[in-house]
């Protein structure tokens, strides 16, 4: 079985070297005192007694004290930074990088006062998937994301819940912040539309305020941006 790597017991080891020098450096002026005693007697001190071995001793253990500092310091760093990039991926769609649904659940779920939602389904997903293949299904989606973060700018969410199912969230929003986004998403697919043949990019889009609903819960509000946008859906595949 192989065994894993912890930094955490490589920075303990210079501490414990530290230590262990320490003491021997104690112990040899211990043995120093001794033998000058002795030469104090007989003849006189030796070179050997010049030395402050505590001293020498003391000198390495706050070196190896600062290596464990150091590393420890490096190690919670990069463990901050790994905890914070995992907690990234956990809550981004793989493919588009926008907010996937676990984190959306989570943002909705407190949304309060004065918000707007616009629901938004990619239209024909499927059919690029059945005739053009999945890698072009992908890219269809990855398209049109960059589009939606680019036509909502300033949303407080912009997120994917399904495989072509989108949501975006405006906190505080202006009167005609919905309708001017969408014109230029709308903008946006028209311009793709005309600059790259493979696959016709469209998408049917509806949305709601809060203060149209009598609850201002989010999944009211969702509820109604979600009819509105079947209702265009509908006419779309009509």
């Amino acid at each position: 079985m192989e065994q894993e790597y912890d930094a955490n017991v490589d920075s303990e080891v210079y501490l414990i070297i530290g230590a262990i020098v320490l003491m021997i450096f104690s112990l040899l002026e211990l043995i120093a005192l001794r033998v000058y005693k002795v030469n104090e007697v007989i003849t006189k001190p030796s070179l050997f007694m010049s030395f402050n071995f505590i001293e020498i001793g003391m000198l390495f253990f706050m070196m190896c004290h600062f290596i464990y500092y150091f590393m420890n310091s490096i190690d919670h760093m990069s463990e901050s930074r790994i905890k914070s990039q995992l907690e990234g991926l956990a809550y981004k769609d793989a493919l588009t990088g926008l907010m996937n649904r676990a984190r959306c659940s989570q943002v909705t779920a407190t949304l309060s006062g004065n918000y707007a939602v616009v629901s938004l389904d990619l239209d024909r997903l499927k059919y690029v998937n059945d005739t053009l293949g999945h890698l072009e299904g992908d890219r269809m989606i990855k398209v049109f994301a960059t589009l939606i973060t680019e036509a909502f700018e300033g949303a407080s969410l912009i997120g994917r819940t399904g495989g072509d199912e989108f949501i975006v969230v405006f906190e505080n929003p202006t009167a005609d912040v919905c309708d001017k986004s969408i014109r230029r998403l709308e903008a946006g697919m028209d311009r793709f539309n005309k600059s790259d043949g493979t696959f016709f990019l469209s998408a049917s889009c509806g949305y709601a305020y809060s203060y149209e609903v009598n609850s201002k819960k989010y999944k009211d509000v969702f509820y109604l941006a979600d009819q509105r946008m079947y209702k265009v859906k509908e006419e779309h595949h009509g």
